[in-house]
Protein backbone atom coordinates (compact mmCIF):
# COMPACT_ATOMS: atom_id res chain seq x y z
CA UNK A 1 0.00 0.00 0.00
CA UNK A 2 1.34 3.43 -0.94
CA UNK A 3 1.64 5.94 1.91
CA UNK A 4 0.40 9.48 1.34
CA UNK A 5 3.01 12.19 1.63
CA UNK A 6 2.08 15.30 3.64
CA UNK A 7 1.48 17.14 0.34
CA UNK A 8 -0.74 14.32 -0.98
CA UNK A 9 -2.69 14.39 2.26
CA UNK A 10 -3.20 18.15 1.93
CA UNK A 11 -4.41 17.72 -1.65
CA UNK A 12 -6.82 14.98 -0.58
CA UNK A 13 -8.13 17.11 2.31
CA UNK A 14 -8.66 20.07 0.00
CA UNK A 15 -10.57 17.99 -2.57
CA UNK A 16 -12.57 16.27 0.18
CA UNK A 17 -13.64 19.56 1.79
CA UNK A 18 -14.31 21.56 -1.39
CA UNK A 19 -15.94 18.97 -3.67
CA UNK A 20 -19.56 19.54 -4.66
CA UNK A 21 -19.99 15.75 -4.60
CA UNK A 22 -20.82 14.22 -1.24
CA UNK A 23 -18.10 11.98 0.19
CA UNK A 24 -18.46 9.63 3.14
CA UNK A 25 -16.05 6.99 4.35
CA UNK A 26 -16.43 4.18 6.84
CA UNK A 27 -13.56 2.43 8.58
CA UNK A 28 -12.77 -1.23 8.04
CA UNK A 29 -14.77 -1.89 11.21
CA UNK A 30 -17.83 -0.32 9.56
CA UNK A 31 -18.09 3.00 11.43
CA UNK A 32 -18.34 6.34 9.62
CA UNK A 33 -15.08 8.23 10.03
CA UNK A 34 -15.30 11.05 7.46
CA UNK A 35 -18.06 13.18 5.96
CA UNK A 36 -17.49 16.20 3.74
CA UNK A 37 -19.66 19.36 3.83
CA UNK A 38 -21.38 18.46 0.53
CA UNK A 39 -22.52 15.08 1.90
CA UNK A 40 -23.71 16.71 5.13
CA UNK A 41 -25.78 19.20 3.11
CA UNK A 42 -27.17 16.56 0.73
CA UNK A 43 -28.20 14.21 3.52
CA UNK A 44 -29.27 16.84 6.05
CA UNK A 45 -26.91 15.58 8.77
CA UNK A 46 -24.02 16.98 10.80
CA UNK A 47 -20.64 15.50 11.66
CA UNK A 48 -21.86 14.95 15.21
CA UNK A 49 -24.84 12.95 13.88
CA UNK A 50 -22.70 10.43 11.99
CA UNK A 51 -19.08 10.18 13.14
CA UNK A 52 -18.30 6.95 14.94
CA UNK A 53 -21.70 5.41 14.13
CA UNK A 54 -22.63 2.67 11.69
CA UNK A 55 -24.28 3.60 8.36
CA UNK A 56 -27.26 1.42 9.33
CA UNK A 57 -27.80 3.40 12.54
CA UNK A 58 -27.52 6.76 10.77
CA UNK A 59 -29.23 6.03 7.45
CA UNK A 60 -31.76 3.32 8.41
CA UNK A 61 -34.46 5.18 6.42
CA UNK A 62 -32.33 5.11 3.27
CA UNK A 63 -31.73 1.41 2.42
CA UNK A 64 -30.00 2.17 -0.89
CA UNK A 65 -27.39 4.27 0.91
CA UNK A 66 -26.91 1.57 3.55
CA UNK A 67 -26.42 -0.96 0.73
CA UNK A 68 -23.54 1.10 -0.65
CA UNK A 69 -21.75 0.66 2.68
CA UNK A 70 -22.60 -2.99 3.29
CA UNK A 71 -22.23 -4.64 -0.12
CA UNK A 72 -18.92 -5.98 -1.36
CA UNK A 73 -17.06 -4.59 -4.36
CA UNK A 74 -17.79 -1.54 -6.46
CA UNK A 75 -21.45 -0.46 -6.45
CA UNK A 76 -23.51 2.23 -8.16
CA UNK A 77 -27.08 2.96 -7.05
CA UNK A 78 -29.64 5.76 -7.23
CA UNK A 79 -29.94 7.34 -3.77
CA UNK A 80 -33.01 9.30 -2.67
CA UNK A 81 -32.06 12.48 -0.83
CA UNK A 82 -34.18 14.74 1.38
CA UNK A 83 -36.27 17.47 -0.29
CA UNK A 84 -37.16 15.24 -3.28
CA UNK A 85 -33.62 15.19 -4.62
CA UNK A 86 -31.75 12.30 -6.25
CA UNK A 87 -28.08 11.33 -6.35
CA UNK A 88 -26.08 8.62 -8.02
CA UNK A 89 -24.09 6.88 -5.31
CA UNK A 90 -20.83 5.10 -6.08
CA UNK A 91 -18.98 2.98 -3.54
CA UNK A 92 -15.70 1.12 -3.42
CA UNK A 93 -13.55 -0.54 -0.78
CA UNK A 94 -10.09 1.00 -0.52
CA UNK A 95 -6.85 -0.96 0.03
CA UNK A 96 -6.91 -0.16 3.77
CA UNK A 97 -10.39 -1.69 4.12
CA UNK A 98 -12.25 1.62 4.32
CA UNK A 99 -15.47 1.89 2.36
CA UNK A 100 -15.73 5.16 0.37
CA UNK A 101 -19.08 6.43 -0.91
CA UNK A 102 -19.43 9.34 -3.33
CA UNK A 103 -22.82 10.98 -3.96
CA UNK A 104 -23.35 12.97 -7.16
CA UNK A 105 -26.58 15.02 -7.20
CA UNK A 106 -28.39 14.37 -10.51
CA UNK A 107 -31.76 15.92 -9.66
CA UNK A 108 -31.69 18.71 -12.24
CA UNK A 109 -30.27 16.48 -14.97
CA UNK A 110 -32.93 13.79 -14.45
CA UNK A 111 -35.72 16.41 -14.34
CA UNK A 112 -34.41 17.95 -17.57
CA UNK A 113 -34.29 14.54 -19.25
CA UNK A 114 -37.82 13.79 -18.07
CA UNK A 115 -39.14 17.13 -19.38
CA UNK A 116 -37.38 16.64 -22.71
CA UNK A 117 -38.88 13.18 -23.11
CA UNK A 118 -42.35 14.49 -22.23
CA UNK A 119 -41.95 17.35 -24.72
CA UNK A 120 -40.89 14.98 -27.49
CA UNK A 121 -43.90 12.74 -26.79
CA UNK A 122 -46.31 15.68 -26.67
CA UNK A 123 -44.97 17.28 -29.84
CA UNK A 124 -44.95 13.99 -31.67
CA UNK A 125 -48.47 12.94 -30.74
CA UNK A 126 -50.18 16.34 -30.54
CA UNK A 127 -48.67 17.69 -33.76
CA UNK A 128 -49.19 14.69 -36.01
CA UNK A 129 -53.01 14.70 -36.00
CA UNK A 130 -53.55 18.40 -36.87
CA UNK A 131 -50.91 18.22 -39.58
CA UNK A 132 -52.62 15.15 -41.07
CA UNK A 133 -55.86 17.16 -41.04
CA UNK A 134 -54.25 20.02 -42.96
CA UNK A 135 -52.96 17.58 -45.58
CA UNK A 136 -56.38 15.97 -45.89
CA UNK A 137 -58.21 19.30 -46.31
CA UNK A 138 -55.64 20.46 -48.88
CA UNK A 139 -56.41 17.29 -50.87
CA UNK A 140 -60.16 17.97 -50.56
CA UNK A 141 -59.83 21.56 -51.80
CA UNK A 142 -57.99 20.37 -54.90
CA UNK A 143 -60.74 17.77 -55.58
CA UNK A 144 -63.65 20.13 -54.89
CA UNK A 145 -63.52 21.96 -58.18
CA UNK A 146 -61.37 23.77 -60.71
CA UNK A 147 -58.58 25.97 -59.35
CA UNK A 148 -56.53 28.58 -61.14
CA UNK A 149 -52.77 28.18 -61.50
CA UNK A 150 -51.95 30.33 -58.45
CA UNK A 151 -54.43 28.41 -56.26
CA UNK A 152 -52.96 25.10 -57.44
CA UNK A 153 -49.47 26.42 -56.60
CA UNK A 154 -50.63 27.46 -53.09
CA UNK A 155 -52.38 24.14 -52.43
CA UNK A 156 -49.33 22.20 -53.63
CA UNK A 157 -47.14 24.23 -51.26
CA UNK A 158 -49.55 23.63 -48.33
CA UNK A 159 -49.56 19.91 -49.03
CA UNK A 160 -45.76 19.67 -49.36
CA UNK A 161 -45.22 21.59 -46.13
CA UNK A 162 -47.78 19.59 -44.18
CA UNK A 163 -46.31 16.29 -45.41
CA UNK A 164 -42.85 17.46 -44.29
CA UNK A 165 -44.25 18.43 -40.85
CA UNK A 166 -46.07 15.10 -40.57
CA UNK A 167 -42.85 13.19 -41.34
CA UNK A 168 -40.98 15.26 -38.72
CA UNK A 169 -43.69 14.58 -36.12
CA UNK A 170 -43.54 10.88 -36.99
CA UNK A 171 -39.79 10.91 -36.36
CA UNK A 172 -40.43 12.46 -32.93
CA UNK A 173 -42.99 9.75 -32.16
CA UNK A 174 -40.43 7.12 -33.21
CA UNK A 175 -37.79 8.75 -31.00
CA UNK A 176 -40.20 8.80 -28.02
CA UNK A 177 -40.98 5.11 -28.72
CA UNK A 178 -37.29 4.18 -28.74
CA UNK A 179 -36.47 6.24 -25.61
CA UNK A 180 -39.37 4.61 -23.77
CA UNK A 181 -37.70 1.24 -24.41
CA UNK A 182 -40.57 -0.09 -26.50
CA UNK A 183 -39.85 -3.10 -28.73
CA UNK A 184 -38.68 -2.46 -32.26
CA UNK A 185 -39.72 -4.39 -35.32
CA UNK A 186 -36.56 -5.48 -37.17
CA UNK A 187 -36.96 -6.26 -40.85
CA UNK A 188 -34.46 -6.78 -43.65
CA UNK A 189 -34.29 -4.01 -46.23
CA UNK A 190 -32.80 -3.70 -49.68
CA UNK A 191 -30.19 -0.95 -49.49
CA UNK A 192 -30.42 -0.50 -53.27
CA UNK A 193 -34.03 0.68 -52.88
CA UNK A 194 -33.06 3.12 -50.10
CA UNK A 195 -30.15 4.48 -52.15
CA UNK A 196 -32.30 4.85 -55.26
Amino acid sequence: MTQLTPTDSQHFDFVFRSSSDGMISASASGLINRLNPAAAGMLGVTLEDVLGRSPLAVFRNNPALVNLFTREGDQTLDIRLPRHRLAVGMAATLENGERMVILHDVTERRELESRREALIRAIGHDLRNPVAGITGFADLVVKSGPLNDQQIKFMTRIRQTSVKLYDMASSLVDLAWIEAGMPLDHRPIQLRDVIN
